[in-house]
């Protein structure tokens, strides 16, 4: 009986740790970077965000209907295409602002 409950224990102790890490990974922080993996529109169409690294679908502040979100996701794709790397360089309110592609 000992033993079952320091496994329940131990076990909810690993699943907050991993859900506090997958919390982390859809956050802009600047100077992350990585080979885009993914890009991904919102149903809506209006929102879109790009996988790459260790970072998964990290939301760019652009809309995908404007043309700066024209530019923006033409841009990624032609880096997925060409198995490029991502560098944030500015963020705002969560969402990627600026990037450099290597």
């Amino acid at each position: 009986m000992k033993t079952l409950k320091m496994i329940m224990i131990i076990s909810s102790f690993i699943f907050s740790i991993l859900s506090i890490n997958n919390a982390n990974a859809y956050n802009c922080e600047t100077g992350i970077s990585g080979k885009i993996t993914k890009i991904t529109v919102d149903e809506d169409g209006r929102h879109f965000y790009a996988s790459f690294g260790a970072y998964e679908k990290v939301p760019f502040w652009y809309n995908f209907q404007e043309s700066e979100g024209q530019g923006t996701i033409d841009l990624l794709i032609t880096a997925l295409a060409s198995n490029s790397t991502i560098e944030v360089i500015a963020c705002y309110k969560n969402s990627v602002t600026a990037f450099q592609i290597q």
